[in-house]
């Protein structure tokens, strides 16, 4: 698995241009970039919500969720 998270993070800094504007949890955010946290093997998203930093979001079940950078 951490050979596909890497590979994954990988795709998603090739294909996707940051800042860029996403919705989680309902929440219009920003998403400044991505990052991986090696002791759980997961792949973060730093976001910002108006003018201060959210947390940092999991992007979790890889290869059964898309990412659709125009919601």
């Amino acid at each position: 698995m951490d050979e596909q998270h890497g590979a994954f993070l990988a795709m998603i800094e090739d294909h996707i241009e940051c800042p860029v504007r996403a919705c989680v949890i309902g929440e219009e955010v920003t998403i400044l970039g991505f990052e991986r946290e090696d002791s759980f093997g997961e792949i973060l998203a730093n976001c910002r919500r108006g003018r201060r930093t959210c947390a940092k979001f999991v992007l979790k079940n890889i290869g059964n969720d898309r990412i659709d950078k125009n919601q």
